[in-house]
């Protein structure tokens, strides 16, 4: 079957679209977004009209693209965006008689299972004893380590989820209600935050890991999901992988260490810096610091050595949990 999903988000809008096979064969065909940056249409605690007209525009247009591709399945998700809403239940109604598309909001706890379920597509599934197998990883001379156990992280716009697994199974999750946009819109004055301002940051993070000692029972490796995660690998292998000799394809692996020192260069970025992250990702030069600042005060909550960055996230966990199990 052809199946698309739509996942509402409180920076981006995405649609992708997949060829599935079951039991358990997922091929991406084409993907989308739309970065809409909803957080900051919400006004006492309810998205805005045109917040709400902005989101049924984007949706309206993905579902005549899948149609017009042949997608027999369709599925709407959306996370921290409407969870953190007041009026989540009119936006789902609106949302519905504008464009046909029933959203299923899901839970934090949800989502990061959703997402654990994306990092087992991305390196190769489990085998039928439920562990995570090895699959194709981009990690140079990095071994992607012992993936019988370890945390996985998913730090959206407006949420990060934390998973603790053994053996592919979920032990603890817990979902923060802050990501990188909801960071830079409660520390940072300008585009880049001062350092002032990563200092207060970074003392927000710990204060709201304190409480997760949990993190350290895991192993040394960290499994990196969503797209915060994906343009901090990404960032990694434009400034420091300069021979090229890894591919950057289903999955991008480096140490703690590396990722401190990505962190360092861009507490006071050079303009060469600064123009390789507008080349990268321009939509996102505001969210990518404090993301980044975030995700290193978690690795060290973690006490992770290794980061792995896996290119399959809560979409993928969704088509692989729920759709191919309806088969």
């Amino acid at each position: 079957m052809r199946c698309a999903i739509i996942d509402i988000g409180s920076n981006t809008v995405k649609m992708n679209v997949y060829d599935v096979t079951p039991p358990d064969i997922i091929k991406p065909i084409l993907g989308e977004s739309a970065t809409l940056g909803l957080l900051g249409y919400i006004a006492g605690g309810a998205l805005s009209e045109e917040g709400v007209t902005s989101l049924c525009k984007t949706i309206s247009g993905y579902v005549k693209l899948a149609s017009d591709i042949g997608v027999t399945v369709l599925r709407c998700v959306a996370t921290a965006a409407l969870r953190q809403t007041d009026n989540a239940d009119y936006i789902i109604a609106e949302v519905k008689a504008r464009t046909g598309c029933e959203i299923d909001l899901i839970s934090g706890e949800n989502e990061a299972l959703l997402g654990l379920e994306g990092v087992k597509s991305c390196l190769g599934g489990d085998d039928k004893n439920g562990n995570l197998a090895a699959g194709n990883l981009s990690a140079g001379n990095l071994s992607a380590g012992n993936l019988a156990a370890g945390v996985m992280i998913d730090m959206g716009g407006g949420s990060t989820e934390l998973v603790g697994f053994i053996d592919g199974r979920a032990v603890r999750a817990v979902s923060e209600p802050f990501g990188c946009l909801s960071l830079f819109s409660r520390f940072v004055s300008g585009v880049l935050p001062e350092k002032s301002e990563l200092r207060e940051l970074r003392r927000f993070v710990n204060s709201r890991m304190d409480g997760y000692d949990w993190l350290k029972n895991y192993g040394e490796t960290l499994y990196a999901v969503g797209g915060t995660c994906r343009l901090i690998g990404r960032m990694h292998y434009e400034l420091f992988n300069n021979d090229r000799q890894t591919e950057y394809e289903n999955g991008y692996a480096f140490t703690r260490d590396e990722l401190k020192t990505l962190y360092n260069r861009f507490k006071a970025p050079s303009t060469d810096d600064i123009r390789a992250l507008i080349r990268v990702a321009p939509d996102r030069i505001h969210t990518f610091v404090p993301g980044l600042c975030a995700i290193n005060k978690i690795a060290a909550a973690c006490a992770a050595e290794k980061l792995v960055v896996c290119f399959s996230g809560i979409r993928e966990g969704y088509v692989r949990k729920l759709l191919l199990n309806e088969k």
